[in-house]
């Protein structure tokens, strides 16, 4: 219960990040900021600071900005006496709108950037590559994705079990590269091999027989392999290493949500999909893991919703930045109605869709 708990609260905390952003964003261009609120309504308390209402919600699930004009041009009643403030949201120039759309994205990818920077300053453990080698300790050849209905699957094999050795009758191997594991995997393609797997501080022996014809892609065990070991660079240089990895980090997990958004649009499929449960879930067996890997959940998540919400959907940022860029760009801007009628119906799109995924994610749970 206390991990499902703590794994709500970092997705909360992301997502309050973000909405963070938007309100320094908007504070900074002179935006009339209606309520800043921790958490999703119905309100606990509010406090009015200024102009501007602090409140605290029921819901612990990150927060949002309410801004003036946001959504509406206000009429008559408005709470500027009945003048159309300068301070809407609406009345600023598209640079501003701009600026205030694009920080709640910005803010995430920071977090994820500085999380990333310490984890490489303190030492973490990760993926080991030819430019890491010489940072890198007790590096082990470790299993990264386990293929369904393989052998490795039949034998129980799971991500993150190192192979500390490999043996074939009067043959054995302790691997230090994973090229050295693929070679005496394949050579002793169809006969019977012996794996000790370390996983956590338990060692264990297991009996496997490679194939010798795999689907393609597959591996003859069906394993992807990768060489984990404690990396820890020299302070700055581990903040140049840490914005590359945020970096290609966010550019891998945008293209994926687009492949994501083309399969859903042109096949109806939800496959490798997940919605808030889903992310709960495996929020929980992470927290056990350790500090470093619930930093690195945290890093993952917000760089996947900074990500993510800049794809130009209806109802995401990226939706209303091209709105802003149409404006800037022809200096015209779209009526207000209509801008808010696409965006209403790409809210309602995506709130069917999180509910499809909620109930995927709930059948993967039973």
């Amino acid at each position: 219960m206390l991990s499902l708990f703590v794994s709500i609260l970092v997705l909360g905390f992301v997502v309050f990040i973000h909405e963070l952003g938007h309100f320094i964003a908007a504070k900074r261009a002179g935006v009339f900021v209606e309520e800043f609120g921790f958490g999703l309504p119905p309100r606990i308390f509010g406090k009015k600071i200024g102009n501007t209402i602090y409140s605290v919600n029921i819901f612990p699930f990150g927060g949002f900005v309410r801004l003036y004009g946001e959504d509406e041009i206000h009429d008559e009643q408005s709470v500027y006496q009945g003048k159309i403030s300068r301070k809407a949201f609406y009345a600023q120039k598209p640079w501003k709108k701009f600026m205030v759309l694009i920080a709640g994205i910005t803010m995430n990818f920071l977090l994820g950037f500085m999380i990333i920077w310490l984890l490489f300053a303190k030492g973490t453990q990760t993926l080991v590559d030819d430019s890491s080698r010489s940072y890198a300790n007790d590096v082990k050849v470790a299993v990264l994705t386990v293929v369904k209905h393989s052998p490795a699957q039949d034998i129980g094999l799971e991500q993150g079990d190192a192979i500390v050795m490999l043996q074939s009758g009067e043959y054995s191997l302790y691997p230090k590269r994973v090229e050295d594991a693929q070679s005496f995997i394949q050579h002793f393609a169809g006969k019977e091999i012996t794996l000790t797997i370390k996983r956590g501080q338990t060692e264990f022996a297991k009996t496997a027989v490679p194939r010798v014809s795999p689907p393609a892609g597959q591996g003859a065990l069906g394993i992807e392999l990768g060489e984990l070991g404690t990396v820890k660079y020299p302070f700055f240089q581990a903040g140049w290493y840490a914005l590359q990895n945020a970096f290609q980090t966010s550019i891998m997990i945008f293209k994926f949500a687009g492949i994501t958004f083309k399969n859903i649009i042109v096949h109806g499929t939800l496959a490798n999909v997940s919605g808030p449960i889903g992310i709960v879930s495996y929020g929980k067996n992470v927290i056990s893991l350790g500090l470093d890997q619930i930093l690195t959940f945290i890093a993952m998540i917000s760089l996947n919703l900074a990500a993510v919400n800049i794809w130009p959907i209806p109802a995401f940022d990226g939706g209303r930045l091209a709105f802003v860029l149409w404006e800037w760009i022809t200096k015209k801007p779209v009526a207000i109605k209509w801008e808010n009628l696409i965006h209403a119906i790409g809210m309602v799109a995506l709130i069917g869709l999180l509910v499809l995924v909620t109930i995927g994610d709930i059948r993967k749970l039973l």
